[in-house]
């Protein structure tokens, strides 16, 4: 038949091919088209329990639709309590919903900007303040869950404050970062940087490490290090103060965490007060540590100093779900 008639079975062979490719093409128009919301549910994999007798024995038994998404319904063969898998409880969001707002959070974006953004991708008006009150409430819960975790940290520990505005005034964002790991240790904000403040942040890095002390502490030339450091962690440290961008040994790794953290800040253009700053702080150092892969060591400073969650490709979800 090849020899005979050549030009058919290629004819035939092209219309088999483009059948093939109409039928693939449909497929994927079908995803698509799909919100990316309703994709499959990624905690299908994972063992689902009754959320009130704790059994193995659930069913599917449907889905429930929401403006944010599609859940999952399940009935527990033992209690006969239906139920939807979902981390986080007496919300119209989902998890999955919630995580999309935090995650475009710390990436730069303004919260009417991710308002703006879910109603034009998605149809659901969400009030920036809503949106603010999910970040600061789960970033609490995770960051009860992660202030437990111990680091295993370097012994070369980089120091550094930079200026922040907080409702018109000027404060201090310190900030101690583990060369090794680039886990950031500590950060608070003070009004001054006088030794007492020196010594607080070095204080709040000592509670965070279990006591850990380094052997090495490079800072810039502001006198209340030298005097800080000897009081904190004793003469068995060595201090190598102002340091500058050029030299050799300099404190480039922590200004360029600074640079991250500015990207947030331009955007919220100042603080409302300095308590509103502390708690940007803490949520810049959870994102830093177990969010954001560093593109130095190509994954989480939490993962490269031993901390590790297994908390699968979508990070916020996996944060969410151990921390609740």
């Amino acid at each position: 038949a090849y020899e005979i008639m050549p030009s058919l079975v290629g004819s035939e062979m092209c219309i088999r091919y483009s059948i093939q490719a109409v039928q693939m093409w449909l497929k994927l128009k079908e995803n698509i088209d799909a919100d990316i919301l309703e994709l499959k549910d990624e905690m299908d994999t994972k063992i689902i329990r009754c959320d009130k007798c704790g059994s193995r024995h659930v069913i599917k038994r449907g889905k429930r639709k929401t403006k944010t998404g599609i859940r999952q319904r399940y009935e527990c063969k033992e209690c006969g309590r239906r139920f939807t898998h979902e981390p986080i409880k007496h919300r119209k969001a989902t998890t999955k919903f919630i995580a999309l707002t935090m995650d475009l959070y710390f990436k730069g974006l303004s919260t009417r900007k991710i308002g703006d953004t879910i109603y034009q991708f998605y149809g659901v008006k969400v009030d920036h303040t809503t949106i603010m009150r999910w970040i600061n409430t789960f970033m609490a819960k995770i960051r009860e869950h992660t202030d437990k975790l111990e680091p295993n940290v370097g012994n070369v520990w980089h120091i550094d404050e930079q200026k922040i505005k907080a409702n018109g005034e000027w404060f201090y964002s310190w900030n101690i970062l583990d060369e090794n790991t680039r886990f950031l240790i500590a950060n608070t904000i003070t009004k001054q940087r006088s030794i007492l403040e020196t010594e607080m942040v070095m204080k709040k890095a000592k509670r965070n490490t279990q006591g850990a002390n380094p052997e090495v502490i490079i800072t810039d030339g502001m006198p209340a290090y030298h005097r800080a450091i000897r009081n904190e962690f004793g003469n068995n440290v060595t201090h190598i103060g102002n340091v500058g961008i050029r030299d050799r040994i300099n404190n480039n790794v922590l200004e360029r965490y600074h640079g991250t953290y500015r990207e947030r800040d331009k955007v919220m253009r100042g603080m409302q007060n300095d308590e509103t700053g502390k708690q940007m702080n803490e949520n810049m150092r959870t994102y830093y540590n177990f969010i954001r892969t560093h593109s130095v060591i190509g994954k989480t400073p939490a993962e490269e100093a031993g901390i590790n969650l297994n908390l699968g490709r979508n990070k916020w979800i996996g944060l969410i779900e151990q921390s609740l």
